[in-house]
């Protein structure tokens, strides 16, 4: 069990948290690692090399001569 704690019950004169709630160990987890995160990374990178392509060609195509 693992206790965490919400800024809702903060005591302004201790600045202490004064409340905490018990939650169980397979509820307080992150989340499973999985491989959406690794797409949406992927794929965003592509998009990024892309974009910095066109910006390179657009760059070259105005330089003066």
């Amino acid at each position: 069990m693992r206790e965490l704690f919400f800024p809702q019950a903060v005591d302004p004169s201790k600045r202490e948290v004064c409340m905490t709630k018990t939650v169980k160990n397979e509820k307080a987890k992150q989340g499973r690692w999985g491989t959406q995160v690794l797409t949406i990374l992927a794929v965003s990178l592509v998009l990024v090399f892309i974009v910095w392509g066109i910006a390179e060609i657009y760059g070259q195509l105005i330089a003066p001569s």
